[in-house]
């Protein structure tokens, strides 16, 4: 993964100010990419100060906006996945929904839907 991000944003390593364009999931892997390749090149530090001279920093998610994000998604997804792998599944695959519990957003209220063992 590093790797194919390394080739991707390669550009990147001369002029890290095309960084900023990114989204932050994005620029966040890039950067990862990006600071393995220029160590493993050798070009470490020079690569840190042209990130320090366009004030290019790491994003680390806040917590909370993270858990708001999670609880506002609707996930009729998730719950149509689940439903197709356990169709798929055997009866002792099927152990895991005794468990299963899953948060979706149901018209505007936040909610449990339990799933039938």
């Amino acid at each position: 993964m590093q790797f194919n991000n390394a080739r991707r944003y390669l550009d990147c390593l001369d002029n890290p100010s095309k960084l900023l364009t990114l989204s932050p999931s994005n620029k966040a892997n890039a950067m990862k990419s990006l600071i393995c390749l220029s160590k493993y090149t050798g070009i470490y530090l020079q690569y840190k100060e042209k990130l320090r001279q366009y004030d290019i920093k790491w994003v680390r998610p806040d917590a909370f906006e993270s858990f708001i994000r999670i609880m506002n998604n609707n996930h009729s997804d998730l719950l149509k996945w689940y439903n197709k792998v356990c169709s798929m599944l055997g009866d002792n695959g099927k152990l895991f929904k005794i468990h299963g519990a899953v948060w979706i957003k149901n018209e505007g209220r936040n909610g449990i839907i339990q799933f039938d063992h």
